[in-house]
């Protein structure tokens, strides 16, 4: 009897010792997550393409400021857009992050890594649809699947500023992977033995693909990118560029020739990847003139041409080659 009364006061004892830090874990973990959720809700609202870099600066500070520790990491995001969290084109739009891990690192920090889901209207159903157009935030909405996914990893550390207890002191981006839309395929090249996802359709009105699938090429001798670059202002009708995507750094090379409606580029992007060395992808984009069409849709002609990312669909194109 003595015994019994002993191990249940030992019991006792150890469940007052640990059970209260369990629940303060427990705690700070969903704190933790809420802060990174929302910051992935915010993320479609901050547009990297924008021109202006003041405008840029003041969206980042509205939507990311308040769950920032450090502002240097808006002043880091806006000397390199293209590698910020956010919006880099109007469709596919991230969503949310979907949180895969969360891990604790001391009492003060901890690491949530994830995928930041990218989609399109094609993901959607018909209850996403407002007053002031899709939120996925609206009662009933569903998806369905997602066009693409970027891994993320984000710290959140402790903070003594008051009404935020925990604020983000670190992002880090990692390659797209794609999704499976419904303009997404799949092909195989055996005579390098991959396969690679490509879209059979551009997700525009005045531009389009001339040839799919686009080629891929590979050369795992080289090691090194060298890119010998035209002058930005040139009128060549072959122009070169250097370019970082994603962390990727790529030589673009741009050729175009006119037609009786628009323009043919021919576009190769290069890049050096560790499994084969100097990769390529080449397809051709046919763009409609925007000067023979009407007041209203050349205007729209015009924006989308200015607008559409093709940098980052070629990325995506080589980060899904697989053996």
């Amino acid at each position: 009897m003595v015994s019994i009364v002993i191990a249940v006061l030992i019991l006792g004892g150890l469940a007052y010792l640990f059970f209260p830090k369990f629940h303060a874990d427990e705690k700070n973990q969903a704190l933790v997550q809420n802060v990174v959720e929302t910051f992935g809700k915010r993320l479609q609202n901050v547009n990297l393409a924008a021109e202006d870099i003041d405008v840029l600066s003041v969206s980042m500070e509205e939507n990311y400021g308040k769950l920032l520790e450090d502002p240097l990491l808006i002043v880091s995001w806006l000397r390199n857009p293209q590698n910020a969290p956010g919006r880099m084109v109007s469709s596919p739009w991230p969503d949310h992050i979907e949180i895969l891990s969360t891990t604790k690192i001391t009492d003060t920090k901890y690491e949530v890594r994830g995928n930041i889901v990218e989609i399109t209207s094609d993901e959607v159903s018909d209850a996403c649809v407002g007053v002031a157009g899709i939120d996925t935030e609206i009662e009933g909405c569903t998806l369905d699947g997602f066009a693409a996914k970027r891994p993320i990893s984000v710290t959140v550390e402790k903070s003594g500023k008051k009404g935020h207890p925990w604020l983000i002191t670190a992002v880090t981006l990692g390659q797209y992977s794609i999704g499976k839309e419904p303009h997404w395929q799949s092909t195989r090249d055996d005579e390098v033995g991959f396969t690679y996802e490509y879209p059979d359709r551009l997700d525009a009105e005045y531009i389009s693909f001339e040839n799919i699938p686009p080629m891929i090429t590979v050369n795992s001798k080289v090691k090194k990118l060298t890119c010998k670059t035209t002058k930005e202002t040139s009128s060549l009708p072959e122009r070169v560029s250097k370019q970082t995507i994603n962390d990727n750094e790529y030589c673009i090379t741009a050729k175009s020739d006119g037609t009786a409606d628009g323009s043919i580029t021919d576009f190769t992007y290069s890049t050096i990847t560790e499994e084969y060395g100097l990769t390529s992808v080449l397809f051709s984009v046919n763009y409609l003139q925007c000067n023979n069409l009407e007041s209203e849709e050349e205007t729209k002609c015009s924006e989308e041409r200015e607008n559409f990312d093709l940098d980052t669909i070629a990325d995506k194109i080589i980060a899904s080659i697989k053996n």
